[in-house]
């Protein structure tokens, strides 16, 4: 990868698949906005982790930390890159930065997708990519780099720390949230990631770690152009409620299929 990483153009008609349940498909159909999740609650904590050694192991080769800053938690990562910049009292705040994921792929009925995100009765909502550019959040492709490799891009994409008036340090992280480890190359990843203040206020829900911090992205007027539902029993009868639900949100010209992948 070389040169600068940027947001995706609104102006490709690539088609991005957004897995969920049946709780995540009402949801979205109804409230007419996506859930961004906040980073550290999602399945996987370690992505913004991997991230964030990505950018200090850039910063690391450029001669810009001295040896061992780099290592342990997140949190002490951010503070070698703070120590950098504003010598070794810098006291880093990330939290109120902290990245908020969507998640798509562009991988059309992928069982893999299914079995991670459907819960047994999955449903998958595809927006061409160009309608998804246009939401309030930044819309990338995953990168899927590993420690090691050349990465000149993370100089551009990867925003340094900076001081506030009390002497702070801020992390802008929303750009840690657009690199994964190789490994997840098939899943084939565009996420929405969004930061408190331009989407409104931080809600809460129910999730696998307790309560769980979100943010509303709304669809503005966007709609999918199709809806798939997972592979399983009374594939006609979710179909047909699909169809009720989407036509109840007035999302009439959104198709409804059946996936293609024969699993019980």
């Amino acid at each position: 990868m070389n040169g600068e990483y940027k947001p995706l153009s609104p102006s490709g008609d690539e088609i991005a698949w957004h897995y969920t349940d049946a709780a995540g498909f009402k949801g979205i159909v109804s409230s007419g906005a996506f859930w961004a999740t906040h980073a550290a609650y999602r399945n996987d904590s370690s992505e913004i982790e991997h991230g964030a050694r990505l950018q200090v192991a850039a910063y690391e080769r450029d001669g810009r930390l001295e040896e061992g800053q780099a290592v342990g938690s997140p949190t002490e990562m951010f503070r070698a890159l703070a120590v950098h910049r504003a010598g070794r009292d810098a006291t880093p705040r990330f939290e109120g930065d902290y990245p908020y994921i969507t998640c798509f792929s562009l991988a059309r009925d992928a069982l893999s997708q299914w079995r991670g995100y459907g819960r047994g009765v999955g449903y998958a909502l595809g927006f061409r990519v160009r309608d998804l550019a246009h939401l309030d959040a930044q819309t990338f492709k995953v990168a899927y780099v590993d420690e090691g490799d050349d990465l000149p891009v993370l100089g551009t994409a990867l925003q340094e720390p900076r001081s506030d008036s009390s002497g702070n340090i801020n992390i802008t992280n929303r750009s840690l949230a657009f690199f994964k480890h190789s490994g997840f190359q098939e899943e084939r990843e565009v996420r929405l990631v969004a930061t408190p203040g331009g989407q409104g206020e931080i809600k809460f829900r129910n999730g696998n770690l307790g309560v769980t911090p979100y943010l509303d992205i709304s669809l503005k007027g966007a709609q999918p152009v199709s809806v798939m539902v997972s592979p399983g029993a009374n594939v006609d009868v979710r179909m047909g409620a699909a169809r009720l639900l989407l036509d109840s949100a007035n999302w009439h010209h959104c198709s409804v299929a059946a996936s293609q992948i024969p699993f019980r």
